[in-house]
């Protein structure tokens, strides 16, 4: 049968004599079964002493007594002592059960009864004390943490009751700190949910600790987010919201949004200011762009600053005409109006304005002869040998005048354009305002000219001129 240290409650070993632990001195085991016991002496009989154990003897040998006198002490001893200390024996022995079965309420009621019975007093106090810690255990599970944790801190040594005084501290601090947590006093929570982790060494209230400590830090983070937010550090805001995983708190998802919104304006601002009006247009584009206060006008800035570069480019590159239409459609847009006019091209004086060096000859003297009306008019000079077209010369004839190119004999091919318009240059020459034509000789594109002088009539009456006439594609003049 297990037996219990009555000073400490340490479990003994059968036949300790001292404890392990302690060193309290033991109480020799008690017998349940009968107890005989020598006859007593004809001295003066004595009381037993409480401290006195009861122990199996021997049957001695009665010396001087007859059998029917030893007969009548045996029964006399049998009813006045063996008895009762039969039953107190067994009451003991049931009370070390209930101890050891921390039945400690009941065991209490046991000793009690025992009184002064050998160790009695001392096993009915450890009994008390398992009593009180019973209690405490019972309050601690219903969540009285502070009624538990008076009795555990009271007795410390008792069975686990340090453990049980930790977990009712971890609990306290627990409780503690979601009521600093309710509080908005989140750095005071977090430092008691640290305290709690030095305390709690069973790892007892771990995950509910880790989730208010997460909870704590989340909204220490997204506070020191919102103060950025304030003072304009929008980048900073998103970097920490994004760092900690901020996205799920309540109002994060609208900082995110106004910081990604005024990030974008400062973008296109910044866009804006360096001429990079292609790149602001396609922020204008975005989600965030689209919620700029003044996005129409950021939008028709951007459109008129691009097609303006493009204009200047188109003239740039010689092509007046597409950078005059560029600006016209700009219209009153900075100073489109006056760089229009700047593509426009004061008119040649009548002559070549180009002759290729390897058609000089004199051989064939061409004049050509426009109408006299309000037009100008250009001349291109085409020689075609073997199904290749060679540019001989170019010509710019002022309206009511007439030039004459002179070239060696061979096959020609001959384009005339004409307007009474703005002039934008060779390479635009008229615009889409100009009349673009490949003149024909009775039918063919090309004609041969022999050593002698032509004329060439344009734009008159079969009867008076001498060449009809087929559109030409400005781009391919």
């Amino acid at each position: 049968m297990n037996m219990f240290c009555p000073n400490c409650g340490e479990r003994l070993k059968d036949g300790d004599k001292f404890c392990a632990n302690c060193g309290c001195r033991l109480p020799e085991p008690i017998a349940e079964e009968p107890v005989c016991v020598k006859a007593p002496e004809p001295a003066p009989e004595a009381p037993v002493p409480a401290e006195a154990k009861p122990k199996k003897k021997k049957l001695g040998l009665i010396i001087g007594l007859s059998a029917a006198a030893l007969a009548a002490a045996a029964a006399l001893v049998l009813v006045l002592f063996v008895l009762p200390e039969q039953r107190r024996v067994k009451r003991y022995n049931e009370g070390v059960t209930l101890l050891e079965e921390k039945a400690y309420d009941e065991a209490e009621a046991v000793f009690a009864e025992l009184g002064s019975y050998a160790d009695a007093e001392d096993l009915m106090a450890y009994a008390q004390r398992g009593v009180a810690y019973e209690k405490a255990k019972r309050a601690m599970e219903k969540g009285n943490y502070a009624e538990a944790i008076r009795t555990f801190e009271a007795d410390p040594d008792f069975e686990e009751a340090g453990r049980f005084r930790n977990r009712c501290r971890a609990a306290l601090n627990v409780e503690e700190a979601k009521a600093l947590y309710d509080a908005e006093q989140y750095g005071e929570a977090l430092a008691i949910l640290n305290e709690l982790y030095k305390v709690d060494t069973e790892g007892r209230f771990t995950d509910e600790a880790e989730r208010l400590s997460g909870a704590c830090s989340d909204m220490l983070h997204f506070n020191e987010a919102k103060a950025l937010f304030e003072q304009g550090e929008y980048e900073q805001t998103l970097e920490l919201i994004d760092r900690y995983g901020l996205q799920g708190m309540e109002g994060a998802e609208d900082v995110v949004a106004e910081c990604t919104r005024r990030i974008t304006f400062g973008k296109i601002d910044t866009l804006m200011a360096n001429g990079a009006y292609a790149d602001a247009l396609a922020l204008l584009d975005t989600e965030a762009g689209r919620q700029i206060p003044d996005r129409a006008a950021r939008v028709t800035e951007c459109k008129n600053r691009i097609a303006y570069g493009e204009a200047e480019a188109a003239l740039k590159d010689g092509r007046n005409y597409d950078a005059y239409l560029a600006f016209r459609a700009l219209g009153s847009f900075s100073d489109a109006e006056g760089r229009a006019k700047k593509c426009i091209v004061s008119k040649p004086k009548t002559g070549e304005t180009y002759h290729n060096g390897s058609f000089n000859s004199s051989a064939v003297s061409l004049t050509i002869i426009p109408p006299k009306d309000d037009t100008c008019t250009y001349f291109k000079i085409y020689a075609v040998k073997d199904g290749k077209e060679t540019l001989v010369s170019c010509a710019f004839i002022r309206s009511g005048e007439k030039v004459t190119v002179k070239m060696p004999t061979g096959t020609y091919l001959f384009k005339s354009a004409y307007s009474s318009g703005d002039w934008f240059g060779e390479t635009d020459m008229f615009g889409d305002n100009g009349v673009y034509q490949r003149l024909k000789v009775n039918g063919a594109d090309s004609c041969s000219l022999t050593k002698g002088k032509w004329e060439l009539k344009l734009r008159q009456n079969v009867s008076d001129g001498n060449v009809e006439t087929a559109s030409e594609n400005r781009n391919n003049f």
